[in-house]
């Protein structure tokens, strides 16, 4: 039986033999109606993207830059920071194996809509998150035409941070699936 379960925003179709060989158990989520299940702690309801997950954090500003690598850290993921644009740029030339980019707009040296910019040119299957302070509509738009997947504005909530990288990870493994696949994992309407 496969449950829609809601994570991060988004539905994600998953076996519930999956859940259980996971060790997560009904204590961790509860049925929503037929075949929805939502997660008792949206955060704790991590799904597997079998190896462990990269993230390379942009940031100038140093104790955002360590909170955010702390947290991540703290959830499993494997994390590289990054003090400006030319630092991220080269991080990523030498090590193309990230999964996600959490990247500031505001950035020395290199702007991050003009990383964000390179990255696509250079590694469209690279999932970047946008993270800024300034809520401006235009500036939001710019990115997301540029490729990026998400924009949250500063202060975020670590838990939005996470799900948006949850979600990325899913949107990434989603789009690598082949046409049918693709069709025949599309739940009901």
């Amino acid at each position: 039986m496969r449950l829609r379960v809601f994570y991060g925003g988004m539905y994600f179709l998953v076996p519930l033999l999956l859940l259980s060989h996971m060790g997560i158990g009904a204590d961790t989520w509860r049925r929503k109606g037929r075949s929805v299940v939502e997660s008792v702690n949206p955060v704790q309801l991590a799904l597997p993207f079998g190896e462990k997950v990269k993230l390379l954090v942009v940031e100038d500003y140093p104790d955002t830059r360590e909170m955010l690598a702390l947290f991540l850290a703290g959830q499993g993921y494997t994390v590289v920071t990054a003090r400006d644009g030319r630092e991220a740029l080269d991080v990523l030339e030498q090590d193309p194996t990230f999964d996600v980019v959490l990247l500031d707009v505001f950035i020395p040296k290199v702007g991050g809509l003009e990383v964000l910019k390179e990255i696509h040119d250079r590694m469209p299957q690279l999932g970047v998150i946008v993270l800024t302070a300034l809520a401006d509509k235009e500036i939001a738009q710019d990115a997301l035409r540029l490729g990026a997947f998400d924009y949250i504005l500063k202060p975020f909530d670590l838990g939005q941070v996470e799900s948006s990288v949850v979600a990325c990870l899913g949107h990434r493994d989603y789009q690598q699936q082949s046409w049918w696949r693709r069709l025949v994992s599309r739940p009901a309407a």
